[in-house]
């Protein structure tokens, strides 16, 4: 949030308890911001004779005192300025904030929304390596959330990292909740997804402090259900006419006895399918398909008579040309995506 009543002054004096061989001593900044203070040097150098303590500037008898007092007057000028467009633009001002833009090191590229931009453009570029699609989209609506909560809330574009305390964390769980409806566990998702840049950003040394260290992301339990073998009997026995439609309940019935996720069945290929030992055929249980990235997984499973006959019925090319073309990327089953099939379940 913004500094409320703040009070910005620049003072000029000397340090006199170190004297140069020419008896001059340097002339120090102190910026003083609401309380906070912080002394740096001007690389400019008087003598102590010949400066007023009580006015921070060269006593003006000469042509060179008064061209000193000039530049002091343009230095003065600056910090001003540079306060004032850290106040416009940032939602919180230090004295180290002023000191550092005087002095040229501006910290602006150290921000939430410019790191998360960084860390999602690397993602992106595994996506179908080690990232799958759904992941990215993840990350691009956390950012757009986040995006949208500083505009509304604090009314700022992004926020330095060194800035970002328990409070923010705290009213961005509260924005998700109020402003977006989304329920407990998603908004914790959100917040998930904000403290892996958290983290990307300390382990970068880009901030030393967690802000996330009194905060506990809390998700509940929830019960999915399941269906009974009875009902997974129904299903298999029901006589569909329709290609497509038999095609995603073979699918649909081939994870459920399989117990892969949606993700590993579109990722599974037939090399991934081994002949054990008693020679029937094996499945990697969990992992072993190559979203996963862990095909020297030594868990298997059997792949059961039920399942198997799914298997065989799809790769015996009972589905559409749409399939046909989707399933040349060596796929065993021919999957559109997953809100496709999803909506395509009975």
């Amino acid at each position: 949030m913004k500094n409320k009543a703040s009070t910005f002054r620049v003072f000029f004096y000397l340090r006199k308890n170190r004297v140069a061989k020419d008896g001059t001593c340097a002339i120090m900044i102190r910026v003083t911001l609401s309380g906070d203070m912080l002394a740096f040097n001007s690389k400019l150098s008087a003598k102590p004779e010949q400066w007023d303590t009580d006015k921070g500037r060269m006593k003006a008898t000469t042509a060179a005192g008064r061209e000193l007092n000039l530049a002091l007057d343009e230095m003065q000028t600056s910090l001003f300025n540079h306060y004032r467009e850290l106040d416009r633009r940032e939602s919180v001002v230090t004295a180290e904030k002023v000191r550092n833009a005087f002095l040229g090191f501006d910290d602006r590229k150290d921000t939430l929304l410019t790191l998360f931009n960084r860390y999602l453009a690397n993602a992106q570029k595994l996506e179908g390596i080690s990232k799958s699609k759904a992941t990215i989209q993840k990350y691009e609506r956390c950012y757009r959330r986040l995006f949208d909560f500083m505009k509304k809330v604090y009314r700022i574009s992004d926020i330095p990292l060194k800035d970002m305390k328990y409070e923010f964390i705290v009213d961005f769980e509260s924005y998700l909740r109020r402003e977006c409806g989304c329920c407990n566990n998603t908004a914790a998702k959100f917040v998930q997804t904000l403290r892996m840049i958290v983290i990307y950003a300390k382990n970068n040394g880009l901030i030393f402090a967690d802000p996330f260290i009194n905060y506990k992301i809390k998700l509940e339990a929830v019960d999915r259900g399941f269906l009974t073998m009875e009902e997974l009997n129904i299903i298999a026995d029901k006589e569909i006419t329709i290609k497509r439609m038999a095609q995603v309940r073979d699918v649909f019935l081939f994870s459920c006895f399989t117990g892969l996720a949606y993700i590993d069945v579109f990722n599974l290929r037939k090399e991934h399918i081994k002949e054990g030992p008693d020679g029937k055929l094996w499945y990697p249980s969990e992992g072993g398909v190559a979203h996963r990235r862990r095909q020297d997984l030594q868990r298997l499973r059997r792949l059961l008579r039920f399942p198997l006959g799914c298997a065989a019925r799809l790769a015996e090319g009972k589905f559409s040309h749409r399939a046909q073309l989707h399933c040349e990327r060596s796929q065993s089953f021919p999957l559109s995506r997953r809100l496709r099939f999803n909506r395509l379940l009975p």
